[in-house]
């Protein structure tokens, strides 16, 4: 199916249907906590924990939906980092971190990258690494951000893609896999 097809599909897509497809697919648990609670997708294996939802944020008088994904892991390790994409706002590295200019160009024309330590950095987000992030094009923001024991992922506007939401799984699982071998 092509892009604008799932696009398509997706904006008339149940949340609840999609989501519980893939808890269904990844050997995991949907949860609706409360009536004004969205939901809950959480994965557990014996390395990590993933845990998928969403929340609103108004801007204005808008409302901008955010799809979260969050890996929390047992490791503790002093390396952070942040790989946001490339807009005018955003040419500052937050503090603590430095920019880091990868090799890979189709990732550099579409994201900044931020670390704490550019060795570690360049061992951790491999040629494949980057070209899975560089291939979540469909997502006007993508955040990823990795300190501590935690791997945060922001998307906006809400995915309800569950080929999307497949790879996106699988991309944290790869981030933290490049995570573990480094340390």
């Amino acid at each position: 199916m092509g892009l604008f097809a799932r696009r398509f599909k997706s904006m008339f897509a149940s949340q609840k249907k999609v989501w519980q497809q893939l808890a269904r697919n990844q050997n995991a648990e949907l949860f609706k906590p409360g009536i004004f609670k969205p939901y809950l997708v959480l994965k557990k294996t014996a390395e990590y924990e993933i845990r998928l939802n969403s929340f609103t944020k108004m801007v204005g008088k808008t409302p901008i939906v955010t799809t979260r994904f969050v890996l929390n892991f047992p490791e503790e390790s002093d390396f952070r980092f942040v790989v946001k994409r490339k807009h005018l706002l955003n040419k500052r590295a937050p503090k603590g971190l430095e920019p880091i200019v990868s090799e890979f160009e189709n990732f550099d024309r579409l994201f900044r990258l931020f670390a704490s330590n550019k060795r570690k950095a360049n061992h951790v987000f491999t040629r494949n690494l980057l070209s899975e992030i560089a291939d979540q094009i469909p997502y006007n923001d993508l955040q990823i951000e990795g300190e501590d024991k935690k791997i945060e992922l922001h998307i906006r506007p809400l995915v309800k893609d569950l080929e999307q939401l497949n790879s996106l799984f699988e991309l944290l699982d790869h981030i933290y896999h490049q995570l573990i071998a480094e340390f």
